[in-house]
């Protein structure tokens, strides 16, 4: 039996390797997005404040009672907040109670993933405090950002309705307005490891 030649050998041999590497990189393709993406986490920051200047309509005892404020969206879940010091919009908040002119009522954030998609609980579910917030909050993650809040600002007997749907820009500070409340909203995204 006669052996083939050498050089046949290294060739078949290098065809082998190559067959090989090549699986293991085809492999490698297909696993790797899954490994190396790793899901975008958004942290979202509400202030709601008070128009201290704005004349606050007087209640008469005549009409019917003041509403609760809107009501909690079904399936909603209670915000993990972030503690003062991971707070981009501290800043922010101090310069409005600074002001004179208005006064923070809350200052709540959260972080979220993509997948998170639940309306937050804002504030008590039960009723509206005086001087409280009440209502629910949302980031929706698709091809934008789409931050929609439905909130009940109570001020001096008097509750104010803050409602807000709109998309969302990284980094940008959004404002929605009312007679006696305003809300400012920003969204930034957190880098993760991996990420």
């Amino acid at each position: 039996m006669s052996r083939p030649p050498p050089a046949a050998g290294t060739a078949a041999a290098l065809r082998l390797c190559r067959a090989i590497v090549a699986t293991a990189v085809l492999s490698a393709a297909t696993i790797a997005p899954r490994v190396a993406r790793a899901e975008p986490v958004y942290q979202v920051e509400m202030i709601v404040f008070h128009h201290l200047r704005a004349a606050v309509p007087v209640h008469d005892p005549a009409t019917p009672a003041i509403p609760r404020g809107p009501p909690v969206a079904a399936g909603a879940i209670d915000p993990a907040p972030l503690p003062r010091d991971a707070m981009l919009l501290e800043d922010s908040a101090r310069r409005l109670d600074r002001s004179g002119k208005y006064r923070t009522v809350l200052h709540i954030g959260w972080r979220q993933n993509a997948a998170q998609s639940p309306p937050l609980r804002i504030g008590d579910p039960e009723g509206i405090e005086e001087s409280g917030v009440r209502g629910y909050a949302a980031l929706q993650v698709g091809q934008q950002l789409a931050f929609s809040a439905d909130l009940a600002c109570r001020r001096d007997g008097t509750v104010a309705v803050l409602r807000a749907r709109r998309s969302v820009r990284i980094g940008e500070l959004h404002y929605v307005d009312n007679p006696l409340c305003g809300l400012l909203i920003q969204v930034t995204r957190v880098r993760e490891s991996g990420d």
